[in-house]
């Protein structure tokens, strides 16, 4: 289900002597604060400066947007491979591993593998990591690449979901977790084995292939005990369904971040399945048209990943429709006492309110599916797809439904993320039934913080007076009032008039 030409610009940090990979048991290190050439922080006037201090602020990255991904192949080459585009570079996970960056992408023939060799000033297509083994009906649809460098064999395991030929009522349902191995970050892996994992016996009263439908799985190794997260089918809780396809008491069915131990690499552990994240608002409807009450068929959380940082966990999805524009990027996190798989985690900034990480905005469309990387220098950054709104002056061959590669660095403040991207953010003011001109529209960095305006000039509607700012236009998000402090976030931020 998952699916950059701008200027290449100098990264100035230079990561020297990075011996471990960027997986999310790897160990965080005091950061190096450089802005690379090329590409300027975006401006932003509302920022409060820092109170002195002997430590340097942080100045976050801006990279491509999106990356270019090049060759040394000639276009034979590629035709013999099958790619009809070296920029289509979907799920992205980003792995470090001796002094090279690499990155697995999904493909219908196969897991495609890019790699930098430059401290990611560019990436160069290496062309298949994992092929489609001999068999028949033959795999394809490779979903969604999970890579872990395990050192106590020396092993690289990749975690993933393909299908086959001809399955019945749609080839995107014979969606299976598969694992496979190798001793080269560039492959060949070998398919070694599926993921038999705690299968619901309920969904055979659904939809029988649903059973064993799972996509998007990602391996965590912490105190040296393994957890996989994916995505799979189950009951949510915690909010009205309005179009749900099966209902059981006071819940819904919808696709949901899924949790179940290892004993190692390859060996789950019967009875320690559970759901991890669910779907508690609209704005996560799988929803192709974007408006939340049309073409829906169910809610939608996958693309889990999870990495911890300065005492807190955080639980990483996608949700939405990974066909929509509105697909999205948020997080839950946890406070890390006692053992992850007894984890109970909490959606940022709570189960109802809509704020995602990083969305929409004027530049991309479709952001989300994404992995992270935690350099030895202690930044966190944050691989992801998205589609470019202008295609203009990007390489060919291409098209407007390219699923291209992102690379943003996080930044946590008081346990929240935050996600900087290299353009400036729209903001605007939606009166929400209210007469006149209202505040006007402007633009800032992510992460910087604006105080929200006040509604002179603005004509309430008859019988009501204004209440608050609202990121929801019904009054169920996140409330602001005049004067209060907003961030912006890494999407298009609407603030709604609520009226009472």
């Amino acid at each position: 289900m998952k699916r950059g030409f701008t200027i290449l610009l100098t990264v100035s940090f230079m990561l020297a002597g990075m011996l471990a990979a960027c997986t999310s048991d790897s160990p965080t290190h005091p950061g190096a604060d450089n802005t690379p050439s090329g590409v300027e922080p975006s401006p932003s006037d509302a920022v409060t400066p820092p109170e002195p201090s002997d430590t340097p602020p942080h100045i976050p990255l801006y990279f491509p947007s999106p990356y270019a991904i090049t060759t040394n192949l000639s276009d034979e080459e590629l035709e013999a491979l099958g790619f009809t585009s070296l920029q289509e570079f979907a799920d992205p996970s980003l792995v470090y591993h001796e002094g090279v960056y690499y990155i697995y992408a999904t493909n219908q023939r196969g897991v495609v593998v890019a790699r930098s060799t430059d401290n990611l000033e560019s990436f160069e297509h290496m062309g298949y990591a994992l092929r489609s083994p001999d068999v028949e009906p033959p795999h394809f649809m490779f979903w969604a690449p999970d890579v872990i460098y395990n050192e106590d064999d020396q092993t690289f395991y990749m975690y993933y979901s393909s299908s086959v030929r001809g399955y019945v009522d749609g080839d995107s349902f014979g969606q299976r977790l598969k694992v496979a191995t190798s001793k080269d970050p560039l492959g060949p892996f070998e398919f070694h084995s599926l993921l038999e994992l705690d299968w619901d016996d309920r969904l055979l009263d659904v939809w029988s292939p649903l059973h064993q439908w799972a996509i998007d799985a990602h391996m965590v190794k912490r105190d040296g005990k393994y957890t996989l997260f994916f995505a799979y089918k189950g009951w949510s809780e915690h909010v009205e369904a309005s179009f749900p396809v099966i209902r059981s008491p006071e819940s819904f069915f919808a696709t949901m971040i899924f949790m179940q131990e290892f004993s190692d690499p390859l060996t789950p552990v019967p009875g320690t399945m559970r759901p991890a994240v669910s779907a508690t608002m609209r704005e996560e409807l799988n929803d192709t048209s974007g408006a939340f009450d049309v073409g829906i068929w169910e809610y939608c959380l996958e693309g889990p990943y999870y990495f911890e940082h300065d005492g807190t966990g955080y639980l990483m999805y996608s949700g939405n429709s990974w066909e929509s524009p509105y697909y999205f990027i948020g997080y839950a996190t946890w406070d890390l006492n006692g053992d992850l798989s007894d984890a109970v985690f909490q959606k940022y900034p709570d189960h109802d309110t809509f704020l995602p990480l990083i969305g929409i905005d004027d530049n991309a469309t479709g952001m989300g599916h994404h992995s992270i990387c935690v350099t030895p220098e202690g930044r966190i950054l944050m691989a992801h797809h998205g589609r470019p709104v202008s295609t203009e002056g990007l390489p060919s061959p291409d098209n407007r439904n390219s699923r291209r590669l992102y690379i943003t660095e996080l930044t946590v403040e008081d346990g929240r993320l935050a996600a900087h991207r290299p353009y400036d953010i729209p903001v605007s003011y939606h009166l929400n039934g209210g007469a006149g001109e209202g505040p006007d529209p402007f633009s800032m960095a992510a992460g910087s913080v604006f105080t929200a305006a006040d509604i002179t000039g603005v004509e309430a509607p008859e019988g009501m007076t204004f209440k608050e700012w609202n990121t929801r236009s019904n009054g169920t998000g996140r409330v602001y009032a005049p004067g209060e402090a907003v961030t912006v976030p890494a999407s298009k931020l609407i603030l709604y008039a609520i009226w009472e």
